[in-house]
């Protein structure tokens, strides 16, 4: 019998909040239902409280796609941001609000899909909790918080993800 090395997975969770710079508006298309597609992308940073947390000191990236209707009123957004720690250590999440349902603006699930170097084979769940403070200009400060699993066997790919629960459909 081959002895097969232990492989060690590791669990945590976060809170803190997000620094989120304007969205910048990349491509606008208006569908003949009156509703509009906006595909963008937004930058910031991540401060989280956990030293060991994919978003201590991270800086974020977002793009995504937001559906508007005909007055302007945001009811979707399907994004795929990045978190990226101080070491280059990257972690993927993808998201959808659908703000149409009831849901708060503000307030939104993301999966963990994948990450590189110490985050690779991560999986789990970040979730925007609302607005951490009221602003004048067009930036935005969510409450956030981060629950994961690191299992170093989890692979990147999509059969691999889908088996092991770090992605769903």
């Amino acid at each position: 019998m081959i002895n097969a090395p232990l492989v060690k997975t590791a669990t945590g969770q976060d809170t803190g909040y997000t620094f989120e710079g304007p969205r910048i508006v990349d491509r606008t298309m208006p569908l003949t239902s009156g509703l509009t597609l906006e595909a963008y992308h937004q930058s910031g940073v991540v401060l989280g409280e956990n030293p060991s947390s994919p978003l201590y000191d991270a800086t974020m990236f977002a793009q995504g796609t937001i559906l508007k209707n005909a007055d302007g009123v945001i009811l979707g957004d399907v994004q795929l941001t990045e978190f990226t720690g101080p070491d280059g250590d990257t972690a993927w999440a993808c998201g959808l609000d659908w703000f149409a349902e009831g849901q708060a603006e503000g307030q939104g699930t993301y999966r963990l899909v994948q990450g590189t170097g110490k985050w690779e084979g991560i999986a789990g769940t970040f979730n925007t909790l609302g607005h951490k403070r009221a602003r004048a200009d067009d930036h935005v400060m969510l409450r956030c918080e981060i629950r994961w699993e690191v299992a170093p066997h989890r692979k990147w790919d999509y059969a691999t993800l889908v088996a092991d629960g770090g992605y769903t459909d």
